[in-house]
């Protein structure tokens, strides 16, 4: 039979209202402690933190990642400041700087870096973009090797920002096509009104040649000696 602590005698003798400062009270008095007793488990080199089957299985040099949950960063070996709480979160993820909430966010992750995801199978099927943000459930779940992309409660599209950089390389190259053709339409009419002016130069100098012709030739007047 364990004897009654000061700790526990506080908590029986306190009622109703005043049970909060008998706990003040009793916290008071009671011992300073050196140290949580039992520590805390999960705590490994390197500032790992590991809670859960197979949470970080295969850490070998990686530093500063938290896995929490059951196969949470199971396949990290080297990857430094991943964080991944819920099952099965950044299960593949052997990069950096990766945040994942919920279960099986982030799981197809391998080297991408830099992405956030927050909620159930959030970014799910991204393995190498970089720089994504995905928040609820299933947000941004379609994104596979997109970068810098922000899915708020969508799929989103399998490599969303190559689609808008294809798109604007294809009205960028529009643009160009337009340019030239207009910059040919304005050297045709060049060249047209330089003919005109060439014609009507032409005739001019040729009214001007008939004119001089039609002239009566100068007299030449004799005076008598």
């Amino acid at each position: 039979m364990k004897t009654p602590t000061l700790f526990t005698n506080c908590i029986h003798r306190s009622f109703g209202l005043s049970a909060l400062l008998f706990l003040i009270g009793c916290f008071g008095v009671l011992p300073r402690a050196q140290a949580v007793v039992p520590a805390p488990d999960g705590g490994y080199p390197g500032g790992n933190t590991a809670e859960g089957q197979n949470a970080l299985f295969s850490l070998t040099i990686g530093t500063y990642n938290t896995a929490v949950g059951l196969l949470s960063l199971r396949a990290l070996t080297f990857g430094e400041f991943n964080t991944g709480v819920g099952a099965g979160t950044l299960f593949f993820n052997n990069a950096h700087r990766n945040t994942a909430i919920g279960a099986g966010a982030l799981l197809s992750n391998v080297t991408g870096h830099g992405n956030t995801a927050n909620g159930t199978f959030a970014l799910l099927n991204n393995t190498s973009g970089d720089d994504n943000i995905a928040l609820g459930n299933n947000a941004g779940s379609l994104l596979t090797t997109g970068d810098f992309n922000i899915d708020i409660g969508n799929p989103g599209l399998a490599g969303e920002s190559q689609h808008k950089v294809e798109e604007q390389q294809t009205t960028i190259t529009e643009l160009k096509f337009k340019v030239a053709q207009q910059q040919q339409d304005f050297q045709a009419i060049a060249t047209h009104q330089q003919k005109q002016i060439d014609a009507l130069t032409a005739g001019l100098q040729k009214v001007n040649d008939q004119l001089q012709l039609s002239q009566p030739a100068p007299q030449m007047a004799l005076s008598n000696q």
